[in-house]
């Protein structure tokens, strides 16, 4: 019998987790001192104290800003044409205006998943 040092309560051997160890041709249990019912009840606290957090706190998108994708710009003004892999990071409408052209987006195979994106003289 193993007294837990969480709950306080005498249990059996059978209720800690335990490691095996060999050393001189004799096996060696070392027994925590913590019993799986409080680990597990630990853990779940963590997670849920976690989970609460992260709740909390959402995410807010960031709204993209020409500085942020200033090498789409320079590649249009340079090539006439830009790859990208995630069209929904880049504002087009700001991008277009900052250029003085149109802009047309063509996707790619499906190899590369990714959209190109054409200056277009009008």
């Amino acid at each position: 019998m193993i007294t837990c040092n969480s709950c306080g309560k005498r249990l059996s051997e059978n209720c800690y987790y335990g490691a095996t160890q060999w050393k001189n041709g004799k096996q060696y249990i070392n027994y925590y001192h913590v019993c799986k019912k409080c680990l597990s009840l630990k853990a779940k606290a963590k997670n849920d104290l976690f989970k609460m957090e992260k709740e909390e706190t959402p995410e807010e998108e960031v709204p993209a800003t020409v500085k942020s994708y200033s090498w789409v710009l320079r590649n249009l003004q340079r090539f006439g044409n830009c790859y990208i892999k995630h069209l929904n990071k880049i504002n087009l409408k700001e991008l277009s205006i900052k250029l003085g052209f149109a802009l047309k987006v063509r996707p790619t195979s499906k190899e590369n998943k990714g959209y190109i994106i054409e200056r277009v003289n009008a």
